[in-house]
């Protein structure tokens, strides 16, 4: 089953509260508020950012004691704090407004060009099943510009993330 990664703008004080009460999460996903679905091509975008890391939440990598980076895109689609609401990867989690102003400038420097020279054979196991290079290289791009003009917009606003799967 190939699930979807939603990206959800929440302002500062619902994010707080999300981080402690389930049910502010279940509100800001279903609210019609502003928010992003990458689609099930969300693993393979992340490896192409991170040139080649496999999709982990950090908090899990970091329960694992494996090494994460904050300061690395790796914290774009799987960092964030773990709320307690649960999804199909564990728990949906939340970056703050801090952090996506961070990285909002950072993922904008990168050209299109330079996304699109990161496809190779290695992504082809986190795409979704049937698909080929030939089919994600226009999906890949068009879900990298989303995310792109989405965190800047969310950068701006002084919001943060809250991100789940589905």
């Amino acid at each position: 089953m190939d699930v979807t990664l939603h990206l959800v703008r929440v302002d500062p004080l619902t994010g707080a509260r999300c981080l402690t009460d389930e049910t502010a999460v279940y509100q800001a996903i279903t609210s019609n508020g502003s928010s992003i679905d990458l689609g099930p091509s969300w693993p393979a975008l992340h490896v192409m950012l991170t040139n080649g890391e496999p999709p982990m939440p950090g908090y899990v990598a970091i329960e694992q004691d494996l090494e994460w980076d904050g300061e690395s895109f790796e914290n774009l689609l799987m960092g964030g704090e773990p709320t307690p609401y649960e999804d199909e990867l564990g728990f949906a989690r939340y970056l703050a407004p801090a952090t996506v102003r961070r990285f909002a400038p950072r993922l904008s420097e990168v050209s299109e060009t330079d996304f699109v020279e990161r496809l190779d054979d290695d992504i082809l196991e986190y795409l979704p099943t049937g698909w080929d290079a030939a089919r994600a290289r226009p999906v890949l791009v068009t879900q990298f510009q989303k995310l792109v003009a989405f965190y800047r917009a969310t950068a701006v606003a002084g919001d943060g993330l809250l991100l789940h799967v589905s």
